[in-house]
């Protein structure tokens, strides 16, 4: 008798697709929150953007109850309040970034000029800063998310989750400031809508 076997068989085994950060994305200042929890647990104004006071309707998961929404700053260095010099450029979102993803490392080109390259393995990076301590950097794609950790020496650690909405047009960026010279933790939620190619 002649048996029928399946033309493959997968055993114990999960094949999972990696998202695709590359693109080129635009900041939604409507869309995007930060907050910071006071002692109390109520939750007052962040540092390090501006803030548009115009309360508007959007989902309460993007935008939580008593949190700013926020509008992206160019340039400049005021507005970051008691945030350390060294990490308060990290707490404005770019109003464009353009990613590039390879196997091995993800780009981000920013409006600046400047282009950060880090390997998505989860190495620990060293960058030399002058007048302030290095900053240490680890970034590792996984599940579907990429996660950028750098450490302000003893001032502070800012971590980042980047995922990319099931339709592949909404990059959402997670962002949360920790450290003992900052008070109590900042918490960002960025969105950044794709740029259709021309």
């Amino acid at each position: 008798m002649k048996s029928i076997l399946p033309a493959l068989v997968l055993l114990g085994t999960v094949v999972q697709q990696e998202s695709s950060f590359t693109g080129t994305w635009k900041f939604d200042p409507t869309r995007s929150a930060e907050e910071r929890k006071a002692e109390t647990g109520s939750v007052t104004p962040g540092a390090g953007m501006i803030r548009d006071r115009t309360r508007g309707t959007g989902s309460s998961s993007v935008r939580p109850s008593g949190a700013e929404r926020v509008q992206p700053r160019e340039g400049g260095q005021g507005g970051a309040g008691a945030v350390p010099g060294p990490i308060s450029p990290y707490l404005r979102p770019p109003a464009q970034v353009v990613i590039t993803q390879t196997d091995s490392t993800i780009a981000f080109a920013l409006p600046t000029g400047a282009i950060e390259t880090y390997r998505i393995d989860g190495r620990k990076e060293r960058t030399e800063v002058p007048g302030a301590d290095p900053i240490e950097t680890t970034a590792r794609l996984k599940g579907g998310k990429l996660t950028i950790e750098r450490k302000f020496g003893s001032v502070g650690t800012i971590k980042e989750t980047y995922s990319v909405g099931s339709d592949g047009k909404e990059l959402i960026i997670e962002l949360r400031l920790t450290g003992s010279d900052i008070g109590q933790p900042i918490d960002q939620k960025r969105v950044y809508d794709l740029v259709p190619r021309s």
